[in-house]
């Protein structure tokens, strides 16, 4: 298993008037914190990537990523990100052609990652950038993040996550990311302090998850 819910609310609450509103102060601000050619593709190994998950990724693979969704998505997955709903091909396709993100990552606001293998998604890593998270009061990076099940304990997540942290740090400037796992996630837990994340005594709004975040300035990257 591979989930960790965070405070932002665009993966929480998709189709939401206020993730629409949110959507639009982020266009209201028209700054646009990187550009998509920033967000290179990483080759993870043999057949595996990870790659940004823009339009052109949805327009040509839609289908097909709602079909493999909707044949691995599990029980975990609806009980710690209830609002992803991958039950059927129709319900995974509408999820993934509304994101949000694939709008923002577009417009330089918010990430979406795609992890790969021989082209089909087996995990998701969402990243959202001080502009979006604004609106509900943290104007911080945060990210989100699960894997399909087949692919879980096999240490492809803390492998992305490690690369995209890289990324952001040398090719975005950032400093630090906040990500909350819930109190019964300790896969999640895991993974997050794998990757460098310590815990705060920050709470989210329900009480239900830890907060960690990962500080760059204290990290020596060794990037191969």
């Amino acid at each position: 298993m591979g989930q960790s819910s965070h405070v932002t609310h665009l993966t929480d609450s998709i189709n939401s008037q206020g993730e629409k509103q949110s959507i639009k102060s982020a266009q209201t601000h028209n700054l646009s914190i990187y550009r998509l050619e920033d967000l290179i593709a990483m080759q993870l190994g043999q057949g595996l990537m990870l790659a940004p998950y823009d339009a052109q990724r949805y327009f040509e693979l839609g289908e097909n990523d709602a079909q493999l969704l909707s044949i691995l998505s599990d029980d975990v997955i609806k009980r710690y990100l209830p609002n992803m709903d991958f039950s059927t091909k129709d319900s995974a396709l509408k999820f993934l052609s509304n994101l949000p993100i694939l709008i923002l990552t577009e417009k330089g606001l918010s990430i979406a990652y795609v992890i790969t293998a021989d082209n089909m998604p087996i995990g998701f890593i969402f990243i959202d950038t001080p502009t979006v998270n604004e609106r509900i009061g943290l104007n911080k990076w945060t990210h989100t993040f699960f894997m399909l099940s087949p692919m879980r304990g096999k240490g492809l997540m803390s492998a992305s996550l490690g690369r995209i942290l890289y990324s952001l740090k040398t090719k975005l400037g950032v400093s630090q990311v906040y990500a909350t796992a819930d109190k019964t996630n300790t896969v999640s837990q895991k993974i997050l302090q794998t990757t460098c994340f310590e815990s705060t005594d920050i709470h989210d709004v329900a009480n239900q998850g830890i907060t960690y975040v990962c500080n760059f300035d204290t990290l020596n990257f060794h990037h191969k």
